[in-house]
């Protein structure tokens, strides 16, 4: 049995106004703006029940934004990353925004992460702690949802009169309800003197098949098994070699002269 663990990938560039970026030290300070994304990707990767996957967005947004004290000057940003300057930052990803290369599971991803009940993806800082440039973002995640409590590491570069940011952070998804998307819920394919059956539900994901035929087994495909693209006996004994079972045949029975 594999636990599904998916990966979370965050880059994007923060931007805000002119006037807060360019006020001097002894200036008037204006309204604080909110904070904008000026580019964004954020990037799922995990695994389904026949191989990895990933899924990307750049549709991210700044819900919330709010300072403790308003940062000014060229000092703008590195005010802002130390620790209780940012009492508010709250980030929404709407779910079906999510993009896959593999096309075919977009759908089951979707239905994976509750999308129709619950349309965003949010993260709500708590804390940052750190300097600027390597922090620790703690917070809380709510996926399908579900809110756990989360910290992960980010990475600041000035970027201009903006600020890059990058984060990585890992989750274990069955704390969210969520179970891998699934690529196909069973299958079972005919080939000449073959039929090939496969169960999701208890595929290890060795990759023994691939690697020993795969004209037969190919996972890049959405139609990743072709039971026809060997000799029975050949597709067979590859079968015979699946460590967990979930590849399984039968052949027909031979008329007897």
């Amino acid at each position: 049995m594999t636990t599904h663990h998916a990966r979370l990938l965050l880059g994007s560039i923060l931007t805000a106004s002119s006037l807060v970026i360019g006020a001097s030290a002894g200036s008037a300070q204006a309204p604080v703006p909110p904070l904008t994304i000026d580019t964004a990707r954020i990037t799922i990767a995990g695994t389904s029940n026949v191989h990895a996957y990933t899924a990307s967005t750049t549709s991210a947004r700044i819900t919330r934004a709010q300072f403790a004290a308003t940062p000014a000057g060229g000092t703008f940003w590195n005010d802002l990353q130390s620790p209780g300057r940012l009492e508010v930052f709250d980030l929404t990803i709407p779910a079906v925004s999510l993009k896959s290369p593999k096309g075919d599971l977009e759908e089951n991803l979707r239905k994976a992460l509750k999308a129709t009940e619950h349309p965003d993806i949010t993260f709500s800082l708590a804390k940052l702690d750190g300097a600027s440039g390597a922090l620790m973002a703690s917070g809380t995640l709510r996926v399908a949802g579900v809110a756990r409590e989360v910290t992960f590491p980010i990475k600041t570069v000035r970027n201009g009169d903006n600020l890059a940011v990058t984060g990585v952070l890992d989750v274990l998804m069955p704390d969210y309800g969520i179970a891998p998307p699934k690529a196909m819920l069973g299958m079972i394919k005919a080939g000449p003197g073959i039929t090939v059956t496969f169960d999701p539900n208890i595929c290890i994901h060795s990759g023994v098949c691939v690697r020993g035929l795969r004209a037969v087994f190919d996972v890049s495909r959405r139609d990743w098994v072709h039971a026809d693209a060997a000799p029975a006996d050949v597709v067979a004994a590859q079968i015979d070699r699946c460590p967990s079972g979930a590849l399984q045949y039968t052949r027909p029975s031979k008329e007897s002269d």
